[in-house]
């Protein structure tokens, strides 16, 4: 997805989807980005977003995990 408009449309999106669950969002360095970690109210984690920056600061990536196997090093 490139392109303001569109990444916004489909950050929101995602936003109203997950809005739909009860979800606890914390913001974290996630490796070595800015992002946030996604887990469900009793704390079992969900998912990892990192943003990537370009040189100007404008979210060049957005990078999502759900791999429990990956997931497994994230500290809760």
């Amino acid at each position: 997805v490139v392109g303001r408009e569109k990444v916004a449309k489909v950050i929101i999106g995602f936003a109203r989807l997950i809005g739909e669950y009860k979800v606890k969002f914390r913001a974290a360095t996630v490796n070595g980005q800015p992002g946030w970690v996604i887990s469900t109210e009793d704390g079992q984690l969900i998912q990892t977003v990192a943003l990537e920056a370009d040189a100007n600061g404008l979210i060049a990536g957005i990078y999502i995990m759900r791999n429990p196997d990956k997931l497994q090093r994230v500290r809760p």
